[in-house]
């Protein structure tokens, strides 16, 4: 579902993830790292590879994330405790998590409530993750 942006906000999306993508692999798969997974086994080329696919999962990962949040910012939530407005008291609260793609980290605005001491990041309740540190199971 779009939430908000042109089409072309999208393109640059893309753009990032291939360039991010890159860089991961340039990093990572050096001349002489591909030398030697050019000369393992196929269960060493494997692993490799799964090694490589997840730095640029969990890259990817991030970025998507990113780029939810910042689609999705607007007014700070009632607390769905108390039913009283929120405040806005991270901006970029950080979050680490293991998934099927990589591990990646992410940030999202936290809110407080004044009234009954709750909190919580609306993203986390948006893309179902709850208080671990894994990615929902499918």
């Amino acid at each position: 579902m779009r939430v908000t942006g042109p089409e072309s906000d999208d393109k640059k999306v893309a753009e990032r993830i291939v360039s991010e993508v890159q860089q991961i692999i340039l990093e990572a798969w050096t001349p002489e790292e591909i030398a030697k997974v050019v000369n393992q086994d196929l269960d060493g080329m494997e692993q490799s590879v799964q090694k490589l696919l997840r730095l640029a999962g969990g890259r990817l990962m991030e970025t998507l994330i990113d780029v939810g949040v910042v689609r999705h910012e607007g007014p700070a939530p009632v607390c769905p405790h108390c039913k009283r407005p929120m405040r806005l008291v991270d901006r970029r609260r950080k979050r680490q998590m293991h998934g099927l793609v990589g591990d990646f980290s992410f940030t999202r605005p936290y809110f407080h409530c004044r009234a009954c001491g709750g909190g919580l990041a609306s993203d986390d309740d948006r893309l179902g993750v709850g208080a671990g540190s894994y990615t929902p199971a499918p």
